[in-house]
């Protein structure tokens, strides 16, 4: 598996990136508020999560 970019940054607003959308061109990162409002309207992209040793599933944008 690999492991984001140092630093991990939201492409939006340069906080702390910890999610991904493997549906997404290029996978940026983002940070919670960022992947939410981003993925609002594309509730079936498959969002993952860093978990500090891999990415995996998650439900982030789904809790909103």
């Amino acid at each position: 598996m690999e492991a984001p970019p140092i630093p991990r940054q939201c492409v939006l607003c340069h906080r702390d990136g910890i999610y991904r959308c493997s549906d997404c061109f290029n996978q940026p990162l983002f940070c919670t508020p960022c992947i939410r409002e981003q993925h609002r309207r594309n509730p079936f992209h498959r969002v993952q999560q860093w978990t500090g040793s891999f990415f995996e599933d998650s439900v982030a944008i789904a809790s909103a």
